[in-house]
């Protein structure tokens, strides 16, 4: 995976986070640990 991949995912998560916070920190979470194991 590409650095300009990961700034934009974690660019879209911090907006994500912005808006929906406990929904999607949950969310955030399992898809870096999906990233993490695919990797």
């Amino acid at each position: 995976m590409t650095i300009k991949v990961q700034i934009m995912l974690f660019a879209f998560n911090v907006v994500s986070i912005k808006k929906k916070r406990v929904k999607c920190l949950k969310n955030t979470e399992k898809m870096w640990f999906s990233i993490c194991k695919l990797r």
